[in-house]
């Protein structure tokens, strides 16, 4: 009976394990700025659970560049932090609101991040 009882503890804490049912955070990081033509670095590595993407997109750029809202900067990726490439490196000076949203395969979460384009 004894025997029993420890195979079950035993089987609940491989299933709540392998279940990945704890919860999971994003965080992108704090609020920077980065003068024009340098390249940002994105870092959501203060994001938290069984992180399987990491995607950072534009939710809203300085006004005169509405056409980027919504862009991806990145969309499939495991690592939690990059570099913008030289090509999309910003210029245009103002705020922009960035997204990152992490999924575990089951669920997504979001949070934001604003970098203020400086001259």
């Amino acid at each position: 009976m004894r025997r029993f009882a420890a195979m079950t503890f035993a089987t609940a804490l491989a299933i709540t394990a392998c279940g990945g049912g704890g919860d999971i955070t994003a965080d992108a990081g704090e609020d920077f700025s980065v003068p024009v033509g340098e390249a940002p670095v994105f870092d959501g590595c203060g994001s938290s659970g069984d992180l399987s993407n990491y995607q950072w997109t534009i939710v809203e750029a300085p006004a005169g560049n509405a056409d980027d809202n919504g862009k991806a900067l990145r969309t499939t990726m495991d690592s939690c932090n990059f570099e913008l490439e030289t090509a999309m490196v910003v210029d245009d000076i103002g705020e922009w609101t960035i997204e990152l949203a992490v999924t575990d395969g089951s669920n997504e979460v979001t949070d934001q991040v604003v970098v203020t384009v400086t001259e």
